[in-house]
């Protein structure tokens, strides 16, 4: 089965918003993530 966790709307205002997702392959009770990116990240200054 595939899962996939939404969080929050992150918005920062005169920059727009991104909504970040995390998929999950569930196995034999085990969770294993398909996505691979950094959980960090910078707004440009303005």
């Amino acid at each position: 089965m595939t899962l996939t966790v939404g969080h929050s709307v992150l918005s920062a205002p005169r920059a727009g918003g991104v909504r970040l997702e995390d998929t999950f392959h569930l196995r034999d009770g085990a969770a294993q993530p398909l996505t691979d990116f950094p959980a960090q990240f910078e707004l440009p200054a303005a």
